[in-house]
């Protein structure tokens, strides 16, 4: 004895309710529909109006004319002159100071180097000089030796009061004269 279950009333049901819901969706979205077509007729009509504006605007700057007092126009042309005036005036005093150093060194064909300068760059190069005799040496005897950093420790030292002793010395003798 199989009973059989009749589901057709709930079914229909079931689909009465999805049409009615889809129906009531569909009613709503036309009426947003509706509000935002008639909320766009209103901006593309201030849109237009916005842009006739625009256009009788341009019209009418393009008509104006802008006209400068003469007193005005004369004062910035003054005030033009002598400031272009004063530029030519620094920039002939400073050419004529450049071309009298370059007379002055004219006839030299050499490049000026301070003293110090010579001298320290001397000091360090034979300095760097003792330091690779003295590491060859310091390589040769024993690879890992205290020789080696009393040597790099003499070179420094040496370096330095050579150094010292180029900055000093110069001092000394002006004050002496």
């Amino acid at each position: 004895m199989k009973k059989k279950f009749d589901f057709s009333a709930e079914i229909e049901s079931a689909e009465a309710r999805t049409n009615q819901e889809y129906r009531e969706r569909y009613e709503e979205e036309n009426k947003l529909l509706k509000v935002n077509a008639e909320e766009l007729m209103k901006l593309n009509d201030n849109i237009h109006d916005m842009r006739t504006g625009l256009e009788k605007l341009a019209n009418a700057v393009q008509h104006y004319e802008y006209k400068i007092a003469s007193k005005t126009l004369k004062q910035t042309e003054d005030l033009g002159n002598s400031l272009i005036c004063k530029l030519s005036n620094e920039l002939d005093v400073q050419y004529s100071k450049f071309e009298a150093r370059m007379k002055e060194h004219k006839d030299e064909d050499r490049i000026r180097v301070p003293t110090r300068v010579f001298y320290i760059s001397v000091i360090c190069l034979v300095t760097l000089f003792c330091f690779f005799i003295c590491t060859i040496a310091a390589n040769i005897h024993l690879l890992n030796s205290n020789l080696l950093w009393k040597i790099s420790g003499w070179s420094i030292g040496i370096a330095f009061v050579s150094i010292g002793l180029v900055i000093v010395i110069p001092k000394l003798m002006e004050e002496s004269k």
